[in-house]
């Protein structure tokens, strides 16, 4: 026996581990091999008594760890080196979570695997997961708690009341998938629940999202299932727009006051797509041209230099003096102003050359 711990010492001082029966020829009797000490030891040849091994033999002469006769365990221990890690890191423990610094030589992924598998003295079928959520009230995605209808409304309607009291662009803002957690459960996120309502799950029976449901029960605007749009509607809004502006709205007008959740933008896109009813390849511009005669700037008509002269000389005749780019309105351009066209000079815009100006061109021509 003190032959075989001389050895073993060797060893570990070599190695800084413990032989094991898989370790191969033993460096200092190389015709031994850890595997036939082992095999001696449990048949009781060589002088040993019958019936051990060299994992007990360590674990007898210099305490190591004996994978195969571990201490039992309970649930009140794994619970105490629990706390003392919750205590310690501000967190709870997981199967990553490495050794178990009050139990040298246990690691959380070994105490899990023992709840799993009912070794060492545990029923089987639990987890350090399941048990810490037990008892402790830890969440896990594995495992988490049921869900109910009236109770994510109950948060929903939370979450409108307490962004009722925010800065008026956040004002009375319903949750979707991408808010914040729940302030009313800590670790639920709306996420979380939309896929819940989504897929299934916790108690839920899916088909659903957030959106959905707030549509549904709270009658909010869900932009996967907008309502449908005519033209006629959109004429109406822009009537109504144009009273109170004294201007036609445009695609950044911003919200369409007179239609619930509506914007000007998201009416143009609708528009442009064929989306929600309306026919294809139309934008808000071009229906305010087509039906209300406003001047679409996308879509304006080409010029000449002998038209600008025209309307140039009708300017003079008139004020006295040639137009400049800040003149306005020209008379008898319906809605061409002396700005655009300068504009189109410069740029080689609507048919014109480029690198030109309305001075320049009054200078060289008048």
């Amino acid at each position: 026996m003190k032959q075989v711990l001389r050895w073993a010492d060797a060893h570990h001082a070599r190695t800084g581990k413990w032989p094991k029966v898989h370790s191969g020829p033993i460096k200092e009797s190389p015709q031994d091999t850890w595997s036939g000490i082992n095999g001696s030891l449990r048949s009781g040849y060589r002088g040993f008594p019958v019936g051990s091994s060299l994992p007990r033999f360590l674990e007898t002469f210099r305490g190591t760890r004996n994978q195969g006769h571990l201490s039992r365990l309970s649930v009140r221990q794994i619970l105490g080196w629990a706390d003392a890690h919750y205590e310690r890191t501000g967190k709870w423990p997981g199967v990553l979570s490495g050794q178990v610094v009050d139990a040298p030589g246990e690691t959380w992924s070994g105490i899990s695997q023992s709840l799993t598998d009912g070794r060492r003295g545990l029923r089987r079928g639990s987890s350090l997961a399941k048990l810490l959520g037990r008892y402790r009230g830890k969440r896990s995605n594995r495992n988490l708690p049921r869900l109910t209808i009236a109770q994510v409304l109950r948060w929903a309607d939370a979450h409108h009341a307490r962004t009722d009291k925010w800065p008026t662009c956040f004002v009375g803002t319903w949750p979707n998938r991408k808010s914040r957690p729940v302030t009313e459960s800590p670790g639920e996120t709306w996420v979380g629940i939309n896929s819940a309502l989504t897929h299934g799950g916790r108690g839920l029976p899916g088909g659903s999202s957030v959106a959905g449901l707030l549509a549904e029960r709270r009658g909010t605007r869900n932009h996967s299932y907008l309502p449908p749009l005519n033209i006629r509607q959109i004429l109406v809004w822009a009537d109504e727009y144009h009273r109170r502006h004294k201007k036609w709205p445009r695609e950044n007008s911003g919200p369409a006051k007179d239609a619930l959740g509506e914007t000007w933008s998201g009416i143009n896109s609708a528009l442009r797509n064929g989306k929600r009813g309306l026919p294809p390849g139309y934008s808000l511009a071009r229906v305010m041209a087509e039906r209300r005669g406003v001047r679409n700037y996308w879509s304006v008509g080409r010029l000449t230099i002998k038209q600008i002269l025209t309307w140039a000389d009708k300017y003079k005749s008139r004020k006295g003096r040639w137009p400049g780019a800040r003149s306005g309105l020209v008379i008898g351009g319906r809605g061409e102003t002396w700005n655009g066209i300068n504009m189109a000079l410069k740029g080689g815009l609507r048919g014109l050359a480029g690198g030109e100006s309305l001075f320049r061109l009054l200078t060289r021509r008048r």
